[in-house]
């Protein structure tokens, strides 16, 4: 279902990293109209990925996005 609450620069972002190989998967997330991106990349490619949407995203919207890269950690548990 599309609820139609991304903007312009959010789709970009989205449609820019999901062309890149390794990229496994991205949607827009947060409360809507605006908001960040998560993608689910290859390990091996995610430096070379991250530069690639800098880069591709400064030709597309001009500036140059913030890109931040974590890995997943088991989640919480009791001790």
């Amino acid at each position: 279902r599309d609820f139609e609450v991304t903007n312009r620069a959010l789709d970009a972002m989205v449609r820019i990293v999901r062309s890149r190989p390794g990229c496994r998967g991205a949607r827009m997330t947060g409360g809507g109209f605006g908001g960040c991106a998560i993608a689910l990349v290859d390990a091996a490619r995610a430096e070379a990925i991250g530069e690639e949407v800098r880069d591709a995203w400064a030709a597309a919207m001009g500036g140059r996005p913030e890109v931040f890269l974590t890995r997943a950690s088991k989640g919480t548990s009791l001790v």
